[in-house]
């Protein structure tokens, strides 16, 4: 039986009366100011620790966008006249938490670049509520066409970043997201199916867990205690209400979308997430339109089934089918 005596903690520079969006990382004051906890951060590093080594980038200084490049060992010994598949990750977080250096981004950006042999870049984004949708799928867009002025560069031969210059193959580039970031992905593909940014070239979409939403519920959100420990329903319905434009709904596209990219897409998702059947629906949408998509499912994983350590061996079965992903076409144009 618990202790009903016991005190609830309360972070500093929370005060009692803040809206606690996300325990001990997000915090809304009575005057609709968002306050964030940091997370565990991880520096960049130069050095190869654990195969791989990173730096940080800046992509568009007035509104503070910045990326970090993860560039593995087996990669930079293959020399400059060896160029691989690039991935770009934007992360998860509804919109509203978490910078790309956190522990738990940085982990799953080192072990990509290591098992799928690419380099990784990870794009930050301005977060809501301050900057709500669609400032995060503007600078999505901004993180693109910074990357089509290093493939230009690289094309010309007139410098660059000097990883990507000596290492990325720009024609064949990658778009993961996780959670939020897979809504991201999802709109910037929609967008880039109406630009050409040649020399880069898009090949493919990765999605996992979207986040997506409506207010009419699926039979997966409608189940008694919908969510998991990480991510409880009611904490997805307040990070759309901090996101979306004030005075939208989840019916508006942003959460409830009805383009869909031209490109290849992988989507991956758990069983048991409460937006499982709302992602099945976009799986199914892209097979109606005729898309070349994969779906790959973790039985019984949550939405944060990627953080929990029962879940270790499909998370690896989920890294080899991105890597799979990714290399499938390696002797095509």
């Amino acid at each position: 039986m618990g202790d009903e005596t016991a005190v609830r903690y309360v972070p500093e520079g929370i005060e009692e009366g803040d809206e606690e969006v996300y325990p001990n990382l997000l915090y809304i004051k009575p005057d609709g100011r968002a306050v964030r906890l940091d997370p565990p951060r991880v520096p960049a590093n130069s050095d190869f620790l654990n195969g791989v080594a990173s730096k940080d980038v800046d992509i568009d200084t007035e509104n503070g966008l910045w990326g970090r490049i993860y560039l593995p060992e087996s990669v930079a010994k293959k020399g400059p006249d060896v160029k691989v598949p690039v991935l770009v990750f934007f992360h998860g977080g509804g919109f509203c938490l978490l910078p790309p250096d956190s522990l738990i981004f940085t982990c799953f950006c080192e072990d990509a670049a290591r098992v799928s042999e690419v380099v990784v870049i990870s794009i930050s984004y301005r977060l809501t509520p301050e900057h709500r949708l669609p400032a995060a799928y503007d600078d999505a867009f901004t993180a693109t066409l910074w990357l089509q002025k290093q493939a230009e560069l690289q094309a010309k031969g007139e410098g660059g970043e000097p990883w990507l210059t000596k290492h990325a193959n720009f024609s064949k580039c990658f778009v993961i997201g996780e959670s939020a970031g897979a809504n991201i992905v999802h709109h910037l593909g929609v967008q880039l199916a109406k630009t050409d940014p040649n020399p880069l070239s898009i090949r493919g979409l990765i999605l996992l867990v979207p986040f997506f939403g409506e207010e009419e519920r699926t039979d997966s959100e409608q189940l008694d205690g919908a969510g998991d420990d990480l991510v409880p329903l009611s904490v997805f319905n307040r990070f759309w209400e901090l996101a979306l434009p004030i005075g939208a709904n989840r019916d508006h596209p942003y959460s409830n979308v009805t383009e869909l990219p031209l490109s290849k897409v992988l989507v991956v998702l758990g069983t048991k997430d409460p937006l499982y059947g709302r992602q099945i629906e976009y799986s199914n949408a892209l097979r109606r339109a005729g898309r070349n998509h994969q779906l790959l499912e973790v039985p019984e994983g949550g939405h944060g089934f990627r953080f929990i350590p029962e879940f270790a061996s499909e998370v690896r079965r989920v890294e080899q089918a991105i890597r799979a992903f990714i290399h499938e076409d390696n002797d095509s144009a």
